[in-house]
């Protein structure tokens, strides 16, 4: 077995694993004042726990609604609340869904831009042979490190 076939297959089983908690921390868009409220922390509380003014402690809670704040930040508040900051990029799908999609996409590239040089010679193949043809090499570059070039030629 291809050792990237394996690495996504462990990745996979990583990914399912924490996409149901991923859903449901999506839909918290503050993670800093909800903990704090959760906890029973004043805002002046918790910026003394995390030695900043209370101003910049609501500073950050605008920013962390806005998308605007930095890692260090989300860690710093987490630890001063006694948690564990928790960091993940998390596919939206599955992975074996997502490269097949790539693959065929771009094997669809390049097995009509070769179709379309061969008709100009006349010797174009079925529709059939196309899709057999797509089908084919999609299989093989999603085992390619070059399934996401740009490139295509």
């Amino acid at each position: 077995m291809n050792a990237l076939k394996i690495y996504r297959k462990q990745a996979s089983k990583k990914y399912s694993k924490i996409n149901e908690l991923a859903h449901h921390a999506r839909s918290i868009k503050n993670w800093i004042e909800y903990t704090r409220k959760a906890l029973g922390y004043t805002p002046k509380q918790l910026a003394q726990k995390m030695e900043i003014a209370v101003s910049t402690l609501h500073q950050i809670e605008r920013n962390e609604k806005q998308d605007k704040l930095t890692i260090a930040s989300l860690k710093k508040a987490a630890e001063a609340m006694g948690c564990e900051f928790v960091y993940a990029i998390v596919p939206i799908g599955e992975l074996d869904q997502i490269v097949k999609t790539q693959s065929m996409k771009r094997a669809r590239q390049i097995v009509l831009n070769t179709d379309l040089h061969m008709s100009l010679e006349d010797q174009s193949v079925s529709k059939q042979d196309l899709q057999n043809q797509i089908e084919e090499l999609a299989e093989e570059m999603a085992l390619s490190k070059n399934l996401w070039d740009e490139d295509v030629s």
